[in-house]
């Protein structure tokens, strides 16, 4: 029987099937959830790549199952490594369906019930929406995006 293992302070990031269409990332093994996935509330989970290697290290990851805020996920995919900004990895997060996370911890509306969780849903979307900003932004010495 294998290990197991815990990871602290990894990023929750609850996220639309939309979120796919506003990143210049990309999968590096496995798939994105799809909105069937998240409409219907399928509890799967797409890793950074800084996750996987220290959940599965020197394994394939997907098929697995980790464990978030109490909840089994299965792993479908896992991200292509974004890096480090000033010596902080920003591949330290997993990404999960937003109606799963809402099924999982609650809305954002529940009145303090799960703020922690919640806390780090909302962190998600805002950082969603600097994605979003971003993917707005003319790029250097090109025209504005239409």
């Amino acid at each position: 029987m294998a290990a197991r293992r815990t990871l602290t302070a990894v990023s929750i990031e609850a996220r639309s099937s939309e979120y796919v269409h506003f990143l210049e990332e990309t999968i590096d093994v496995g798939r994105h959830f799809t909105e069937a996935e998240d409409r219907r509330q399928v509890p799967v989970a797409v890793l950074g790549s800084e996750v996987a290697e220290a959940l599965f290290p020197g394994e394939p990851s997907l098929g697995r199952s980790v464990t978030l805020g109490g909840r089994h996920f299965d792993v479908i995919g896992v991200m292509k490594s974004r890096g480090a900004i000033l010596g902080q990895s920003q591949d330290k997060y997993v990404i999960v369906p937003f109606g799963t996370a809402c099924q999982a911890w609650g809305r954002p509306d529940d009145k303090g019930k799960n703020r922690e969780v919640l806390g780090a849903v909302l962190g998600a979307f805002l950082g969603c929406i600097g994605w979003i900003i971003v993917a707005l932004l003319p790029k250097a010495g090109g025209p504005p995006n239409q």
